[in-house]
């Protein structure tokens, strides 16, 4: 199964359904710049009913998740607030359960037939032929246009660095400002970025 959301519920899952887990990280610029494209907002509300912020390393969101689910935010706010949550719990993740799966969105884009293989062979499925070459149709340059808002085929290695021209560079300051103490976690001491030039 694959579902973003899951990812608060990925310890049941595993202990109930005895699953084997592949946890995403993806750059907050990225994540924000995806969220922008979409137009996509956060039902805030969902996570105040089921509780969210009453585990322990969540709690210290409470007062911005209940603020943005009485007040609606602009989508970069959104995607600050999201991606330090859903990562706070990655790092819980990671100290929890070193034998779970991790892996960077942009390593995944950058070397898709390397890191699918080895994910598969992590958790035991077969890396056929046939696999190899849904992956490459999946991830290579598209040559008929721009492509589409939903589209499951996409240039990977391209889709990495697409949040430069998405964002602002005000929005990518505010982003680097709003997830840098965290980020530094999976992306080193070194983390930051910068705007370039729009074609």
């Amino acid at each position: 199964m694959k579902d973003p959301i899951a990812l608060l519920s990925a310890e049941w899952l595993a202990r109930q359904f005895d699953m084997d887990v592949i946890i995403m990280i993806r750059h907050p610029a990225a994540f924000v710049g995806s969220l922008k494209r979409t137009g996509w907002n956060f039902p805030f509300q969902d996570l105040v009913r089921q509780g969210v912020c009453l585990q322990e390393s969540l709690r210290k969101f409470q007062v911005d998740v209940e603020r943005f689910a009485r007040e609606p935010q602009d989508v970069v706010s959104q995607g600050i607030l999201l991606w330090n949550l859903f990562h706070t719990v990655i790092r819980d993740y990671q100290l929890r359960h070193p034998e779970w799966n991790y892996v960077r969105h942009e390593d995944l884009s950058l070397d898709p037939l390397q890191g699918f293989e080895a994910l598969f062979h992590a958790v035991g499925l077969d890396f056929s032929d046939t696999v190899r070459r849904k992956i490459e149709c999946s991830t290579k340059a598209v040559h008929s246009g721009q492509e589409a808002l939903h589209s499951v085929q996409r240039d990977s290695r391209k889709n990495v660095d697409s949040w430069r021209k998405r964002l602002e560079l005000t929005e990518i300051e505010q982003i680097q400002s709003g997830t840098v103490e965290l980020a530094v976690y999976f992306y080193g001491e070194n983390f930051i970025f910068h705007k370039t030039p729009k074609d």
